[in-house]
């Protein structure tokens, strides 16, 4: 019986940690590593290279980067944060199944729709680079230039996103002291003899106020997570 419950317990986590890490906000070095991958696409194909080249280009360098770590190291991670980690294992395994389907002279059309992605912003880029390859097969667009501005692109969204987080750092840190304060003024209370804790506790209406203001500092503060959190992600 209690293997069980743990075994449940332990599904029950792995399920909701999966979802966490495809529903959270990409970050600034999870970006920059999309940006790197078109970078090099596009020098490659500048060279001359077909896209199954670049693919196995693309490959090789990113087993070449775990070979070359540190001994004392953890390859899976090499020392990177958690979301560039996550975001490394998406590109190879876009690249890899976009490889497969070359060889084998499959469509890559809705090849992203099947690709167990580890995060959502891994989809959207994985879109997008197939979006370019396929415009340029069809209308004979330059697929460097498609990539470049892609690229480009990426990197606008990292800059914007770093804009965003350096300009609402204050807005939370002000969110975060004034979420602090009714307890602070319960403690100068009790330094200057009064006995707050004691009328709050100890009447009914020092109850009820007490649990109105605690309330009230709860949906303030939630309110303003939700306020910078809409702010971060553009919506109005």
């Amino acid at each position: 019986m209690l293997t069980h419950l743990l075994e449940r317990w332990g599904s029950y986590l792995r399920y909701h940690w999966a979802k966490f890490r495809l529903s959270a906000e990409a970050d600034a070095d999870e970006m920059e590593v999309w940006s790197e991958l078109l970078w090099v696409m596009s020098s490659l194909v500048a060279t001359g290279c077909t896209l199954p080249t670049v693919c196995k280009h693309l490959l090789n360098d990113t087993d070449a980067e775990y070979r070359e770590a540190p001994a004392h190291t953890n390859k899976k991670t090499l020392d990177a944060p958690l979301s560039v980690v996550y975001a490394r294992a998406d590109q190879e395994l876009f690249l890899r199944a976009a490889l497969t389907r070359m060889s084998v002279g499959y469509s890559l059309l809705g090849l992203t729709n099947t690709l167990p992605f580890q995060r959502a912003h891994s989809r959207l880029r994985a879109q997008q680079i197939l979006a370019c390859w396929h415009m340029s097969a069809r209308t004979g667009a330059p697929l460097q230039v498609l990539c470049e501005n892609l690229a480009a692109h990426c990197e606008n969204d990292t800059d914007a996103f770093e804009a965003r987080v350096s300009a609402l750092s204050g807005p939370k840190t002000t969110g975060s002291i004034l979420s602090w304060l009714p307890l602070l003024g319960l403690g100068l209370g009790m330094l200057m003899g009064t006995n707050p804790l004691g009328f709050l506790m100890g009447s009914l209406p020092g109850f009820v106020l007490g649990g109105i203001g605690c309330g009230l500092a709860l949906y303030g503060r939630r309110w303003t997570q939700k306020l910078v959190t809409r702010a971060e992600r553009l919506e109005l």
